[in-house]
């Protein structure tokens, strides 16, 4: 599921994966898009910090839902809001 601001995009970001490891490493992969980069929980686990290789620019991640099977965030872009709501292939 993904929306911004409060629009469902969802059909638009068909086979797109986000993978975090124990050891801090992220990477997505998207039709148009991919990139990699280290992460890191703040502000008592309810935040992740990432960090971009290359190109990729930093971001913050706020945690709506962290569980084995589904992980749900949202992000602020250039004053837009995304909301993200990942299951697991």
């Amino acid at each position: 599921n993904y929306k911004k601001n409060g629009n469902d995009y969802t059909s638009l970001v068909s086979n797109y994966t986000e993978t975090y490891s124990k050891g801090g490493n992220y990477s997505y992969s998207w039709s148009i898009a991919n990139g990699s980069g280290t992460w890191s929980f703040q502000n008592s686990d309810r935040e992740i910090k990432l960090n971009g290789n290359d190109s990729n620019s930093s971001r913050t991640i706020y945690i709506l839902k962290l569980e084995e099977k589904s992980f749900w965030y949202y992000y602020i872009d250039d004053n837009n809001r995304y909301d993200m709501h990942l299951i697991p292939n």
